[in-house]
């Protein structure tokens, strides 16, 4: 149990780092002359696209964590981000139809 807990807690710092290191590089990425191309790209209905199927993966994946994780916290996590990602692509989908944008099944 104890190397269990070492690993997840290995696994953690280092989820903690890379989440810390992208953070601090966030003000340098995308680099500023793609700025417009990108923010071209991500309009309309393209980017109600890209968050509905962003939200669905992370609705999935938080039920695989609700039925695999053996941590009682992780899976209070799990079906909190399945819960937070539904109210967010319910309100998406909301939005979505009052402007006539289709969203992915």
């Amino acid at each position: 149990m104890k190397t269990r807990q070492l690993k997840l807690v290995q696994t953690l710092t280092l989820a903690t780092c890379v989440a810390l290191t992208l953070a601090a590089r966030a003000d340098d990425y995308p680099p500023k002359a793609h700025h417009e191309e990108l923010n071209a790209k991500l309009t309309g209905a393209h980017f109600v696209h890209k968050a509905s199927m962003a939200g669905m993966k992370d609705i999935k994946l938080g039920k695989v964590a609700q039925d695999r994780a053996e941590n009682a916290e992780v899976k209070t996590f799990a079906s909190r981000l399945v819960m937070d990602h539904r109210q967010a692509n319910d309100r998406l989908a909301t939005l979505a139809k009052q402007k006539g944008i289709s969203l992915p099944d």
